[in-house]
C-alpha cells in the first residue's frame, strides 16, 4: 500500500515538473548496517534512488563526504 502511493506522489511530481526525493528508504540507512560507521562517504546521488533531502540530517549523525562526478572522464 505505501509503495503504490508512493508511486502515485511520485508519477504526479514528475508531471508537475517537480524533482523526485520521494525515498523513504534512505531515512533507514544508518539502521540497515550492524554499527555505526565512522564516516560516511556518498558518491554520484543520481539516478533516482536516494533522497537528497537526507543529506543535511545524516552528516549532523555521522561524518559525510560527499563527491560529485562524472563516469568515463
Amino acid at each position: 500500500m505505501a509503495r503504490l502511493a508512493a508511486g502515485l506522489r511520485r508519477n504526479g511530481d514528475r508531471r508537475l515538473g517537480r524533482e523526485d526525493f520521494n525515498f523513504p528508504g534512505t531515512h533507514q540507512l544508518l539502521r540497515l548496517l550492524p554499527g555505526r560507521p565512522d564516516i560516511v562517504h556518498a558518491h554520484n546521488l543520481h539516478g533516482g534512488y536516494f533522497d537528497l533531502r537526507f543529506l543535511v540530517p545524516l552528516s549532523h549523525q555521522v561524518p559525510l563526504i560527499l563527491t560529485c562526478g562524472t563516469c568515463g572522464s
